[in-house]
């Protein structure tokens, strides 16, 4: 069986390519995109056949976060007011998860690097580096409601389902464990994860009452910065501070890989929510908040 399964896909490809064409609506401009988008489909449906058949409950889950989050290289930031604030922000947004079993924390660490992951169980990462990048509380947002809905779709645990029902993750040392957490905050995720996480993540963000399109927003600034690496260095300060920036988020655009098809599919969500009533007026963007560290759910400004 396991010898026949590259052919099972490749039937699988072919079906789904005679299908599209057979049946689907015809467009004055055809690309291999939509033929990748359903091999996408394709390769997710199979892999999710296997996961059911291993998948953990959310304590399982959360035993294995923490003993993750035990394993944390990284220190605490050293302004506390950062941790109270982003940990106000997240917990607005975990309202509107579809796994309400899960406990989320969330950690400010002390690293220059802008970087933001989660593990499972719940436990999600942002560096005072990011930080330093973002200009509003709905930017903010955008990214812990991204990271919480990796783990809420069961992206994160579902990279270890296969060894804790083996028992293989309780059992390993503390040097491993140091190790794992160190993967995760640049492993990369499947392309179809991202784009799940992405269309969560803007939900979490309109349904908490922020704007959806600063989500979009920190996309492209962040995609200008890493396209900006490697270029000569600039005669202005603000300019190579920006350039060194860009530099430094290798391991976030390792993680979290940007495209243009990213893009399209966030401009396409926030388009139907506007046009559905789902957004309405103008969606609070909090940039007060950020400056003073104050949640919206605690003072919303005007």
């Amino acid at each position: 069986m396991v010898k026949r399964l590259p052919l099972i896909l490749v039937v699988l490809f072919a079906v789904g390519c005679a299908t599209a064409v057979m049946f689907g609506t015809r467009q004055p401009e055809v690309s291999l995109a939509s033929v990748l988008e359903i091999w996408g489909d394709v390769l997710r449906d199979v892999d999710q056949a296997g996961l059911g058949m291993t998948r953990v409950s959310d304590a399982e889950e959360m035993t294995l976060g923490r003993n993750l989050a035990a394993a944390s290289p990284w220190p605490p930031a050293t302004d506390p007011t950062w941790q109270s604030y982003v940990e106000d922000v997240g917990r607005a947004l975990t309202y509107h998860v579809r796994r309400p079993g899960i406990q989320y924390q969330f950690h400010v660490v002390e690293q220059p690097t802008p970087n933001a992951f989660a593990v499972a169980g719940g436990h999600v990462y942002i560096t005072t580096g990011m930080l330093t990048l973002l200009e509003t509380e709905a930017e903010l947002a955008s990214i812990l409601g991204h990271e919480i809905s990796h783990v809420d779709l069961r992206h994160c645990v579902e990279r270890y389902q296969y060894a804790l029902k083996l028992e293989k993750v309780h059992a390993a040392p503390a040097g491993q464990m140091v190790d794992m957490f160190r993967t995760l905050a640049s492993v990369e995720y499947a392309k179809y994860q991202e784009m799940d996480a992405d269309a969560q993540g803007v939900r979490l963000a309109v349904e908490s009452g922020y704007a959806p399109d600063a989500a979009v927003r920190v996309f492209y600034r962040l995609n200008r910065l890493a396209a900006g690496r490697g270029r000569r260095v600039e005669k202005s300060p603000v300019a190579e501070s920006v350039r060194v920036a860009g530099q430094a988020l290798g391991d976030y655009f390792r993680s979290h890989p940007p495209s243009a098809d990213r893009a399209a599919h966030l401009n396409e969500q926030i388009r139907r929510y506007r046009a559905g009533g789902a957004v309405s007026g103008a969606p609070y963007e909090g940039r007060e908040n950020y400056q003073r560290r104050i949640a919206a759910s605690r003072q919303r400004f005007s």
